[in-house]
C-alpha cells in the first residue's frame, strides 16, 4: 500500500549555538572537550540537545528545530528536501 504523508504546517527555526532556541541546551561545555561529532564532523561543544517524545535529540550546528505536536531536530539537507516555506498573504 502507498501512502501519503499528511501535510501539515509546523514552526521551524534554524540552530546555531550562538543562535539560541528556548527548547535547544548546549551540551555541557567540559563533557566533551574536542571530540569531533559523527554526523556533521563539527566540535560536540557546538552542539546542543532537545528533549521531544522520542527522547534527547542531539542538535547540530545549522539543523532545524521543527515544533509541532512533538519537538524533533533534522539536518538542513533533509529539511530542505522534506519542507517548504509557507508564504502568507500579507493582504
Amino acid at each position: 500500500m502507498k501512502v501519503r504523508l499528511k501535510p501539515a504546517i509546523v514552526q521551524a527555526h534554524r540552530w546555531f549555538l550562538y543562535a539560541p532556541h528556548p527548547l535547544v541546551r548546549p551540551l555541557p561545555v567540559g563533557a566533551w572537550g574536542e571530540k569531533l561529532c559523527t554526523s556533521c564532523n563539527y566540535a560536540m561543544r557546538e552542539h546542543g540537545y532537545a528533549v521531544g517524545l522520542r527522547g534527547t535529540l542531539r542538535c547540530c550546528p545549522g539543523s532545524w528545530v521543527i515544533e509541532g505536536k512533538d519537538v524533533t531536530v533534522i539536518k538542513d539537507w533533509a529539511f530542505r528536501e522534506e519542507y517548504d516555506e509557507v508564504v502568507e498573504d500579507g493582504t
